[in-house]
């Protein structure tokens, strides 16, 4: 792929672009953009009513034309019509003539030139009032009697003797003579005795019929005839170099002729023309003004504009004391005003902000605990000198950095707890869901610090990155170890004083003590029950002590929950019967067993009912409910802390323990894990208590990586409940074992979660 080489045409080359790199709209001024769009509309405008102006005028010509064609058309064949009918008439009137009979009787008896005259004279008169072209009558031997005619058509009855057919009745024929197209109607004349004497022959020339209706008619089309076998029937609109032409078939006589009637458009077209030139003069004048008029306007809109664009940059280069001051009442002076107002605000703020700014960032680097602020990329855009010092890292090569900077060249005994560090911030950048801030404590090195991690939010809640709080919690911690160390070295030099005193005590109350009296006697036993308490006592600090040095190694097995709940309630009866409280137990059926510590299993769920039975009022009621879920949903509330479920199976044993004593109050409910914490009630003092026991209890629960919480109502009982994973293989019998080792079937185990001992 390295080898090739794109063609100079290549679309992905930009060299064929850059000849267009000379016209950057975006770079002309805003006067040139209002006078260009507008130059071009109004050319635009020029353009489309010229042309409009052209089509429309077209349109109309054509319309007005077509109908002067078809108006002068119609009269045409009417007048083709009517002198048709007055061909027809004058051979009937001649042939009824009694007159012209008589006078061509005359003749054919005796030589009458005078009677040749008469029937002339008979003629004539018909011939000229309706406008025929030519008369002849030809008698009953084919000689003509009578032969009025133009000079053309003369010779007609003697070279044209077999277009004068003889006719019984009236008779049209369409024929031509010598070039002329003539309409001969024949009608007989007959004698007294019913006998053809003569036939009379009215003639019309086509051609000159034609002639004479366009001057009567005072058409504007030139009117002729035309060859009938070119254009076929009907009418037909033929464009010529002179203009518009219509060729029109009608019926004549027994046959069908056509005629043509042009109209020379060279009128219309000086017309057109003529309108187009003042339509474009005119358009031309408006143009010239409106651009006058369109540059006077955008002179006076943008010199404001442009005025108040030199002082927006004036202030984005960062000079905030120019001002536009524009007077204008218009939208334009409004502007400016509201950006002068802006401006003013903006400096004020940007004062405002760099105050505060300088007062957070004293206040940032003059607290002790470090603070490490980071964006959505992982960079770093907050770090104060106190978390530098602490990660022993250098402040201003962090600062716009990302967080693996921060492990580039550490320390090798710093390189786990800054890995740790990272991977709590990179946690609340990925993790949405919860916005409670998280605690975490790690070991830089010689120190301890504990991280104390939540999301930043912007505007509408959205996530902008992560902020960790980093406190050096080392000497906290070895004070706290101290006295851990105290506690189970005194508890532990407590217990060999103790235990002799358990001892002689015990064999005091034991011997005869009939010596001693009454006093006595209630003295030695008050001595007893307060040695077993100070051992119960010195016993569960030394627990205490164990657990929070992590020295408590569990030994775990599988363990039917059934058979602890009984052992526990077992050692209880005693309490139980003496403060006479009813215990009920509810077991899922056929529960599978768990793997876990028994001796723990015991510890947690004496201590849960011991509470139980402790708080409840005499006669009370303690119902223990032990069952299977596999929802988290489920759970009667949110673990204690929000402990996390660390297993990939939600299936686990839940027990819970429900009283009905006195509950404990809203304020106690977020200490009530903490050691020797004790909450007010009206049982408080009777039943006593180190307040160690919840505490040791979810520290035990911890270990095994189990779960714990509570629901509690002042005056209308408690309900604690703790949940264990529970796996999903073979009964109990096939996986037992007594050497605190993995059980048999680890691999099935394993599958729903890491193995908790």
């Amino acid at each position: 792929m390295d080898d090739v080489t794109r063609s100079p045409t290549s679309p992905f080359d930009p060299q064929p672009y850059t000849r267009w790199r000379w016209f950057d709209w975006s770079s002309f001024g805003i006067r040139t953009k209002m006078l260009v769009p507008l130059f071009i509309l109004m050319l635009l405008s020029i353009l489309g009513s010229t042309i409009g102006f052209v089509i429309s005028t077209n349109a109309t010509r054509e319309r007005i034309l077509n109908r002067q064609l078809n108006d002068e058309e119609r009269r045409v064949v009417d007048g083709l019509e009517q002198s048709q009918n007055d061909a027809t008439e004058a051979a009937e009137l001649l042939a009824q003539d009694d007159l012209l009979r008589e006078a061509l009787l005359s003749e054919q008896q005796e030589d009458g030139e005078n009677t040749s005259l008469a029937m002339v004279d008979r003629v004539v008169p018909v011939l000229d009032r309706l406008r025929l072209d030519q008369i002849i009558v030809l008698d009953d031997d084919r000689k003509a009697r009578v032969n009025i005619a133009p000079s053309h058509l003369e010779s007609i009855s003697i070279d044209g003797r077999e277009l004068l057919v003889p006719c019984k009745t009236t008779n049209h024929q369409l024929a031509t003579f010598q070039g002329a197209r003539l309409l001969i109607v024949c009608h007989p004349m007959l004698a007294e005795d019913d006998q053809r004497l003569a036939s009379v022959y009215t003639i019309l020339d086509l051609e000159a019929l034609l002639i004479r209706l366009q001057q009567n008619l005072e058409l504007t089309a030139e009117v002729s005839l035309t060859d009938a076998h070119s254009v076929g029937s009907g009418s037909v609109n033929v464009e010529t170099e002179r203009g518009l032409e219509r060729y029109t078939t009608t019926a004549i006589g027994d046959g069908e002729i056509t005629v043509s009637l042009e109209i020379n458009e060279q009128g219309a077209d000086e017309i057109v023309a003529s309108g187009l030139q003042v339509t474009l003069i005119a358009s031309t004048l408006t143009l010239v003004l409106l651009l006058l008029g369109g540059f006077w306007l955008a002179q006076s809109m943008t010199r404001p504009v442009l005025k108040l664009a030199r002082v927006a940059q004036s202030v984005g280069e960062g000079d905030l004391s120019q001002r536009a001051d524009l007077i204008h009442n218009d939208e334009i002076g409004r502007l400016g005003r509201a950006f002068d107002k802006a401006t003013a605000r903006i400096s004020d703020l940007l004062d405002h902000q760099a105050r505060t700014a300088g007062e957070r960032e004293a206040i940032l680097q003059s607290i002790a605990d470090g603070v490490l602020a980071v964006d959505m990329d992982e960079r770093i855009v907050v770090i104060n000198t106190a978390a530098a010092e602490i990660l022993q890292q250098d402040v201003h090569q962090l600062t716009g950095q990302k967080l693996d900077t921060m492990i580039t060249y550490p320390d090798s005994m710093q390189l786990v707890g800054l890995q740790q560090v990272i991977q709590q911030v990179r946690s609340e950048l990925t993790d949405t869901s919860d916005s409670q801030p998280t605690e975490e404590q790690v070991s830089l090195g010689p120190r301890i610090v504990r991280l104390k991690s939540a999301p930043t939010l912007g505007q509408g809640g959205a996530q902008t990155g992560a902020v960790v709080v980093i406190q050096d919690v080392t000497k906290a911690v070895e004070s706290d170890r101290a006295k851990s160390s105290f506690i189970a070295t005194a508890s532990h030099e407590l217990r060999t004083p103790l235990t002799s005193l358990k001892g002689f005590a015990d064999i005091l109350v034991k011997g005869r003590i009939d010596n001693l009296d009454e006093t006595q006697q209630m003295c030695l036993g008050v001595i007893k029950q307060q040695t077993d308490n100070v051992i119960v006592l010195v016993n569960e600090l030394l627990e205490v002590a164990r657990l929070e040095q992590g020295s408590e190694r569990p030994r775990c097995q599988w363990v039917a929950p059934d058979v602890v709940i009984q052992e526990s309630l077992d050692s209880l009866a005693e309490l139980i019967a003496k403060r006479s409280v009813t215990v009920h137990v509810e077991t899922q059926p056929e529960m599978l067993p768990i793997w876990i510590d028994a001796l723990h299993f015991r510890r947690i769920l004496t201590n849960l009912i011991s509470n139980a039975v402790k708080y409840v009022y005499r006669g009370g009621q303690v119902v223990v409910h032990a069952y299977e879920i596999d929802d988290s949903a489920l759970l009667p509330s949110q673990p204690h802390d929000s402990m996390p479920w660390k297993y990939r199976s939600q299936r686990s044993l839940l027990i819970t323990v429900e009283d009905t004593g006195v509950g404990i109050r809203a304020s106690d409910q977020p200490n009530i894990f903490t050691r020797f914490f004790r909450s007010e009630n009206p049982l408080s003092v009777e039943v006593g208590g180190t307040g160690l026991g919840l505490a040791m209890t979810r520290s035990l629960i911890e270990i095994h990586k189990g779960q714990i919480g509570f629901t509690s109502v002042e005056h209308e009982g408690s309900c604690f409940w703790v949940r264990f994973p529970v796996p999903d293989n073979a009964p109990l019998e096939d996986r037992s074992t007594t050497d605190g080792q993995q059980p048999a079937d680890e691999g099935s185990f394993r599958e729903m979660g890491e193995n908790q001992c």
